[in-house]
């Protein structure tokens, strides 16, 4: 981990959260340890909604604080920051959860973190678009990370990966009756996005821009080929779309998170 050439962030989560046995933190905390001796950033998970993979509800926000405070607590060592996880997307669910009800709470955690905790380091994981309301008061705070992609390779790069083209992935398509506005996109973070039908141009713009900076984007890309051409290609494209972080391995799901990537990548 020493000799590595770039910025590291790892997430850390004992199980679901910080609260664990004495015997799991106290092993996480050589972890933790060794991990930031090496120069590796570290950052605890906290989960924000209830019923995962089938979720209802948002957690009770005192008790996402709590579980922020138990990793400032002295039953950890010193971590960097917090990586809050099961963000609202642009496409909230209307059963429970809206775009003015997201841009709420989650500032309201980040303002904790970075303020009231005083971390250096807040990382929000919507997986997915999400709404620039939710970050709009961070914009140009390269303290706060926002994961926009967390899918697999074939969505990503699918020409290299299964022969098709982007235009094969979307749901808008001559073949359904249905055609998608032109120009479509091409490979990386908007493939499967189709131009007016799905607005998400509001916040390519501001990534497009420079006021979302390119060190304030993630692409989490899981289920990746054994191959260094796919690899070298994703790490282009990600940069051409203007996102400065990148994991890619090869673990694929149910977790594609439990295992380190293959050689070639």
């Amino acid at each position: 981990i020493s000799a590595a050439r770039v910025n590291t962030i790892v997430v850390v989560n004992p199980y679901d959260g910080p609260s664990a046995t004495l015997a799991t933190i106290g092993d996480y905390n050589i972890c933790i340890d060794f991990l930031r001796d090496a120069g590796v950033e570290v950052v605890g998970y906290v989960g924000t909604k209830e019923g995962y993979p089938y979720i209802y509800a948002y957690r009770d926000i005192q008790h996402v604080k709590d579980d922020i405070d138990l990793w400032a607590s002295n039953s950890y060592t010193t971590i960097d920051g917090i990586f809050i996880d099961e963000v609202t997307d642009r496409w909230p669910d209307a059963r429970f959860d809206s775009t003015q009800t997201a841009s709420s709470f989650y500032p309201n955690i980040v303002d904790y973190v970075l303020d009231s905790k005083m971390y250096n380091r807040a990382v929000l994981n919507p997986g997915n678009f999400y709404h620039e309301d939710i970050t709009e008061k961070y914009h140009g705070d390269d303290r706060v990370i926002t994961i926009i992609y967390e899918a697999s390779q074939d969505k990503f790069q699918p020409e290299g990966t299964t022969g098709h083209t982007c235009a094969d992935l979307l749901w808008c398509k001559p073949t359904t009756g249905c055609t998608p506005p032109e120009p479509l996109f091409s490979q990386g973070i908007w493939c499967r996005q189709i131009r007016k039908f799905d607005g998400i141009e509001s916040i390519k713009k501001l990534m497009d821009d420079g006021v979302i900076l390119p060190e304030q984007t993630a692409v989490l890309i899981h289920g990746a080929l054994d191959d260094e051409y796919l690899t070298t290609d994703a790490v282009h494209l990600v940069r051409e779309e203007h996102a400065a972080w990148l994991w890619i391995t090869s673990d694929a799901m149910p977790n594609p998170w439990d295992e380190p990537p293959t050689e070639n990548i």
